[in-house]
This record gives structure tokens, sequence and C-alpha cells, in this order.
């Protein structure tokens, strides 16, 4: 027999005509002693079929700046210990072909000069007391 699982929507509200949509926040609990939960967002393997996708994206404005997306890892205060690291990497291949890695940088359609193409930019840590990342 061939069955579906169910769909789970999350959304709020829309504005009214000079209002605001709420936001969505989803937080794990603080901890006094010990760690604090993790945070997945993960689709399921598929036997005979593609994986499904994640996509994170923000929605179109038509005044000001557009929204951002901001991936931030974690800090920490105790001596000795590294900050969390934030890792990107294309899928695995097992019988086939890598999944490829592509930074592009947004595109200007405004009709003045001043309207540029988006930056790629990366850089390596600064190091107060040694010397800082490298770059390879």
């Amino acid at each position: 027999a061939s069955t579906s699982s169910g769909e789970v929507y999350v959304s709020t509200a829309d504005a009214g005509a000079a209002g605001v949509s709420g936001g969505i926040t989803s937080v794990t609990g603080n901890t006094t002693f010990g760690n604090s939960g993790g945070f997945n967002v993960e689709t399921g393997a598929a036997m005979h079929g593609a994986a499904g996708s994640v996509s994170v994206s923000v929605g179109v404005g038509d005044s000001g700046d557009a929204g951002d997306v901001l991936v931030v890892a974690g800090e920490t205060t105790e001596s000795g210990s590294a900050g969390g690291m934030v890792s990107i990497s294309g899928g695995l291949g097992t019988h086939g072909s890598g999944g490829s890695l592509v930074f592009v940088s947004g595109e200007a359609n405004g009709s003045s000069e001043n309207d540029v193409g988006g930056d790629v930019m990366m850089s390596a840590g600064a190091s107060a007391s040694s010397y800082g990342g490298s770059l390879r």
C-alpha cells in the first residue's frame, strides 16, 4: 500500500494595510549546569527516490534594504576553548559526482551607476595575542 506522511505548516497571519506581520522564533532552553539542547532541521532519507531539500530564503520587499540571512556559530567565554564552527559542504556522491559549493553575490538591476553587484568577502579571524587564522 502506498501511503504518505503528513505535512506540518507553521505561519503567522498576514498583517493589515499598515501593520507588520508576526515573527516565528524557535529556541532551545537555557541551562545553569550542563549543555543546552541542540536545534536540528533535517529532511528524511528516501530509499527509492530523492531526499527533500532544505531551503532558507527571505521574502521580497519594496521599501528599504532587503532582509539578511545570518548563520553565526556559538561563542565561548571559557579560557582555552574555541568558538563554534560553521561548516558548509557539498553532498557526497557515493556512486557519482560530489555536490558543488557555489557562492554567488547579488545582481544589481538598477539603472544608476551607483547600483553595483554584491561583493563576495572572506577573511580569517584575528587574534589578540597570537597569529590570526589562515585562509586556505
